[in-house]
């Protein structure tokens, strides 16, 4: 019960004896009113005059009581109703308030008027998943005169199973009706995208040489091995550059961004591996859609042989490794049937046509002078192709790594450092190469040190130098997954470099914000569009590839 307001501190009254108390002195009033006047003069009122016949304003005490002993009744009815009502009501409005189930005859609202019974409504059957029986009756549907009829249609065949995907393009193919064949259109291509998740996701259960590039993962790999807020923002700002001036068709235009020739084909094949390496593919990220059409287009320069080369180019051997690279590396990704086609087709012509009986690969197929420059770039195709996967031929690895022996320098003192060909001079550039080729299939990382500390000694870490003068791209890439895989100090050393040079030198305004460009180096020659996405990928390479195992 609600307790009294302060106002009515001094003694409690129930409502029963306040009516009690009002009943007397109305009779008490009745019977004054009843009594004879003893006199028709009117007499003065003295103070010795008994109460009773006290008069106020007309009205004698007694009545005067009547009212205040109502209106008080009046007031503590009031003040115990109003805020237990007031408490109802909020409860009403603030909170769902369930109903107990009564019969019609026994159940009374709050205002005592019989109301009839409130079953609630039954939840909507879920709409059940088509089956392959119910495809015919669904795709006629989507030929109804009907709108809804037609929409309800489109929406239960999105609900099939991605097992039911052939059965789909088997009625889009054979559809007439133009808009029954673009509604299929959109849900096969739905089902492909679905597909093509699922198996990405169960891919990544089993093989996590991807893993680490996505979400809280990509974070940790930032924070574990040196990377922070400046190399993402950097590497955020340059996808964004190679997204805002990527042509319709996928490819990238290197004449319009400073390159002195047509070198689409492999800058195309690096801007791919940088989006990439952030997490993004065909069917995922944010940059799925510059994905999609950039594969496309370098699958579109596949030739029946499987080389991907472009009309007029002769020197193939640089563009179809680094083609192959991209595609491949987006199969293993995405599982998408017509790059894992594609990768089929590459890894084929690169073992059977294009390698040379040395073991290694030269710019033209079959060659006779292979280089270890051309050889790093199909090795890296080759490693990606075991995670599509394909079966690389254990022969042709075999091969591979014998032509890479030969291409260590003479002497038990300098059998650490690589050449360009056999029998060469030892390079910074060469020596990260073949060190990296070695970390990718069989090397110890303690077998390799003196080799690291080579080229490091040789080639320096990277420094960015008046006007870009000492960028060398080429070997920053190499240099930078090296000392990644090897680890330690050479690591924090050339990693505090990489930052410094790469980061304090990408330019930040306008249109060119994001972009990289220096006149210097072998990436000198791809523009701007091959030197961003090279340099996009050293700063991706915390999360790029995991330590390979060592054998």
């Amino acid at each position: 019960m609600t307790a009294l307001p302060q106002r009515f501190p001094a003694k409690k009254i129930s409502s029963r004896r306040l009516l009690a108390l009002a009943e007397k002195a109305r009779a008490a009033h009745a019977a004054a009113e009843s009594a004879p006047e003893a006199s028709a003069a009117p007499q003065r009122t003295s103070l010795a005059t008994p109460r009773e016949g006290l008069r106020i304003g007309g009205l004698t005490w007694l009545e005067l009581s009547a009212v205040a002993a109502i209106l008080l009744l009046g007031a503590l009815l009031a003040a115990r109703w109003l805020p237990s009502h007031a408490t109802q009501n909020r409860s009403v409005q603030n909170e769902a308030v369930p109903v107990e189930e009564k019969s019609a005859s026994n159940r009374v609202g709050e205002e005592g008027v019989k109301t009839p019974d409130e079953k609630p409504k039954p939840a909507p059957e879920p709409m059940p998943t088509p089956t392959a029986d119910d495809l015919p009756a669904l795709v006629k549907s989507l030929s109804s005169d009907d709108f809804e009829t037609r929409e309800a249609a489109e929406k239960r065949l999105l609900a099939l199973d991605t097992g039911r995907l052939d059965e789909v393009e088997k009625f889009q193919k054979d559809a007439s009706d133009v808009e029954v064949k673009a509604r299929l259109k959109r849900v096969a291509a739905d089902m492909r995208d679905r597909k093509a998740i699922e198996a990405f996701l169960l891919d990544r259960k089993h093989n996590d040489i991807f893993g680490q590039r996505f979400n809280d993962l990509r974070a940790t790999m930032v924070r574990r091995y040196g990377g922070d807020e400046r190399t993402e923002e950097a590497v955020e700002d340059a996808l964004d550059w190679l997204m805002r001036h990527q042509e319709a068709d996928g490819h990238w235009d290197t004449v319009k961004y400073g390159s002195p020739a047509d070198t689409d084909l492999p800058a195309t094949a690096f801007a791919m591996m940088a989006f990439m390496a952030a997490g993004n593919h065909e069917f995922f990220g944010k940059y799925k859609d510059n994905m999609k059409r950039g594969i496309a287009w370098l699958i579109s320069c596949q030739q029946k042989s499987g080389v991907y080369m472009r009309a007029g180019q002769t020197t193939i051997g640089y563009q179809h490794a680094l083609a192959a690279i991209a595609v491949t590396e987006a199969a293993a990704m995405s599982k998408e049937p017509a790059a894992v086609k594609s990768a089929q087709k590459a890894l084929t012509y690169s073992v059977e046509v294009h390698q040379a009986a040395d073991g290694g690969w030269r710019y033209q197929p079959g060659g006779k002078d292979s280089d270890l420059s051309i050889t790093s770039w199909f090795m890296q195709q080759l490693k990606l192709a075991q995670y599509v996967p394909l079966k690389v031929p254990a022969e042709s690895l075999k091969l591979a790594s014998g032509f890479i022996d030969r291409c260590q320098t003479g002497g038990k003192d300098r059998l650490h450092l690589y050449t360009y060909a056999p029998g060469g001079q030892a390079s910074a550039s060469m020596t990260a190469a073949g060190c990296f080729n070695r970390q990718l299939f069989d090397g110890k990382r303690e077998d390799l040190q003196k080799g690291v500390d080579g080229f490091i000694a040789q080639g320096g870490v990277p420094a960015w130098g008046e006007g870009g003068k000492s960028v060398e791209l080429y070997y920053w890439y190499y240099g930078t997954h090296c000392a990644f895989q090897q680890g330690g100090e050479v690591w924090r050393k050339w990693n505090a470099a990489l930052k410094t040079a790469l980061v304090e030198n990408q330019l930040k305004q306008g249109d060119e914000k994001g972009m990289w460009s220096s006149r210097s180096g072998h990436m000198a020659s791809m523009g701007c569009v091959g030197q961003t996405a090279v340099a996009t990928l050293c700063l991706e390479v915390y999360y790029r590839y995991p330590k390979f195992p060592e054998k």
